[in-house]
């Protein structure tokens, strides 16, 4: 090893990295380089020296490790780890093999990572080119979105980020609004099923307008209520390029839509308002409509 040659090294790491997934691949590498063949020979005999030892992933990372002392720290870390998922054991291994700025697309979705969010927040600034991640029902809680936030906060080319169903709560919310003003690319925000409630929207209000791009929001399930609703819609009318917004079960009433008749002609940028199941009565939906025919409703 003493004598590789230094611009050979990231072949050599390729290798043995690669050790780890297929061990036939370092085999016949080996093979192929000592001049003899994998599988059956062709005409005459010719002898086949044994295959090297395989080494072990603390061989495999102390080498990496002596090529890249930036990644060593992340390699120690992955190793001491029992019982990773998968899907994320993935993500370290593309980072080892430097092919993270070659992956646009992160979905993690139904995955439990209650107890195990540290395993995702290490690794995710290493995607300095992702556009879409999706966590929807990931079980983050507040201790997982506050553990995640300043790394989502370093995806400046995120595009679409979904967080449903995580029971962020309004404290949970405070943690995700600090990234938003390193969103600068982000056009969809998935929020549905979070227990906001009114104080969450509040605080979401504030900061939602920092998010410069956004074009649709979802926020349906969300306990928003009449006190809540109008909050956001102070922060909607700011964002001009802000087009689909749902906000169904969320149980504003005629009061919410009150809000929402009140500041319709600062909102004619919006396309699609979704208000399903807000026990907003006839009248008032009539009012709405003729209020502003530019918008497609849902009721």
């Amino acid at each position: 090893m003493e004598h590789i040659h230094q611009n050979k090294n990231m072949h050599f790491l390729k290798v043995f990295y690669s050790v780890s997934i297929n061990p036939i691949y370092f085999n016949c590498l080996h093979n192929k380089t000592m001049g003899s063949v994998c599988g059956a020979s062709k005409g005459r005999s010719q002898s086949v020296k044994p295959s090297p030892k395989v080494p072990d992933s603390h061989e495999r990372i102390t080498f990496i490790s002596a090529n890249n002392t930036e990644l060593s720290d992340l390699q120690s870390y992955f190793i001491a780890q029992q019982g990773m998922n998968r899907k994320i054991k993935t993500l370290y291994e593309a980072v080892f093999a430097h092919e993270d700025q070659q992956i646009f697309t992160i979905d993690l979705k139904f995955i439990d990572l209650c107890a195990n969010h540290s395993h995702l927040a290490n690794i995710l600034p290493s995607f300095v080119n992702l556009n879409s991640l999706n966590l929807w029902k990931a079980r983050l809680g507040v201790e997982g979105i506050k553990d995640l936030a300043k790394p989502i906060q370093t995806l400046s080319k995120l595009r679409y980020l979904s967080l449903a169903d995580n029971n962020l709560g309004p404290e949970g919310i405070q943690y995700l609004c600090t990234a938003f003003a390193k969103l600068e690319s982000l056009q969809t925000l998935e929020l549905h099923i979070n227990g906001l409630g009114p104080r969450g929207a509040e605080i979401l209000g504030k900061d939602l307008p920092k998010l410069l791009k956004l074009n649709t929001i979802s926020l349906t399930e969300n306990e928003i209520g009449p006190d809540g609703i109008k909050f956001l819609i102070a922060a909607f009318v700011t964002m001009p390029n802000l087009q689909t917004i749902f906000l169904s079960q969320n149980a504003i009433g005629d009061a919410g839509g009150k809000c929402f008749l009140d500041s319709i002609q600062k909102l004619q940028h919006i396309k699609t308002l979704s208000l399903e199941g807000n026990d907003i009565s006839g009248d008032m939906i009539e009012d709405l409509v003729e209020e502003s025919p530019s918008i497609n409703f849902k009721f």
